[in-house]
């Protein structure tokens, strides 16, 4: 394991690499922590995985072989693939271990051991549930496989870092530089998604936040990171997806809103400007 990393980095799908629900090595290349790394010209190990998570749905949708039955014996292949004994990867650990799905609470919790535990009930449950669920199980699945690899790529319950969490894998392994992404799966992404605001709450990404920043500063001040690069969530205003119901004729001005805004994927939920 080398001194220090020139960049390590921490966060959820997007600097994950994840693309239309996809999540694979070529993606994680591809992240914006693995980009920065690039045009600093420092190492940076991005996530070898061995094989995509779960699926590779722009594959499916290119090829024209996407249909549930099939999608869901693709799923099941898949997950059982990952409790195959063994390395899945020759690195012990990786420069970004960002992972799809988190939140900001996650960063102090999540463990290669509290997740490898789940998948094999998880993928009883895929087998056993009738359709495709695609809101309940197959997100925790999801989460549980990419969790476990990102922090013990090594696949080795003796590991260092089997039971450290985010944070814990930072401090152990000292990075110069740090960039931070989190925040937009705690109830945003419904926000940004469906428009609707039964999910968010604004106090509590407060609290979360204020914890990750008063445990960064003290890592901080114990000399296990230099310097920290936070990114800002999205303006509601940015997000292609939040729009009126019916093309406007122009935008709003200055700071003004549109008086509502639907989920135009499927032109759900609806938000007023206010």
């Amino acid at each position: 394991m080398p001194d220090r990393p020139e960049l390590m980095a921490i966060g959820d799908s997007i600097y994950n690499g994840t693309r239309s629900l996809t999540t694979n090595a070529e993606l994680a290349a591809l992240a914006v922590p693995a980009q920065v790394a690039r045009a600093f010209g420092w190492d940076f190990r991005t996530p070898s995985y061995p094989r995509d998570v779960l699926f590779d749905l722009e594959d499916l949708f290119r090829s024209g072989r996407f249909d549930l039955d099939g999608l869901k014996r693709s799923v099941l292949e898949n997950a059982q693939a990952w409790l195959d004994p063994g390395r899945w990867s020759a690195d012990d650990c990786f420069d970004n271990i960002s992972i799809a799905q988190t939140t900001i609470a996650d960063q102090a919790a999540l463990t290669y051991n509290n997740n490898v535990s789940t998948i094999a009930d998880l993928i009883d449950d895929v087998r056993q549930a009738q359709g495709f669920d695609f809101v309940g199980v197959l997100p925790a699945l999801y989460e549980a496989i990419n969790a476990s690899f990102l922090l013990n790529p090594s696949n080795d319950p003796a590991s260092v870092f089997a039971d450290r969490t985010p944070l814990e894998i930072l401090a152990q392994r000292k990075p110069k530089r740090l960039l931070v992404n989190i925040g937009i799966n705690d109830g945003i992404w419904t926000i940004c998604l469906m428009a609707t605001k039964d999910q968010f709450k604004p106090d509590a990404i407060a609290t979360d936040m204020h914890d990750l920043g008063v445990r960064l500063s003290d890592m901080r001040q114990a000399g296990q990171i230099d310097r920290v690069y936070l990114n800002l969530l999205p303006k509601p205003s940015c997000v292609a997806n939040l729009m009126p119901r019916v093309d406007p004729g122009a935008l709003p001005r200055g700071a003004d809103y549109f008086p509502e805004y639907l989920g135009r994927l499927g032109q759900i939920g609806g938000l007023s400007g206010a």
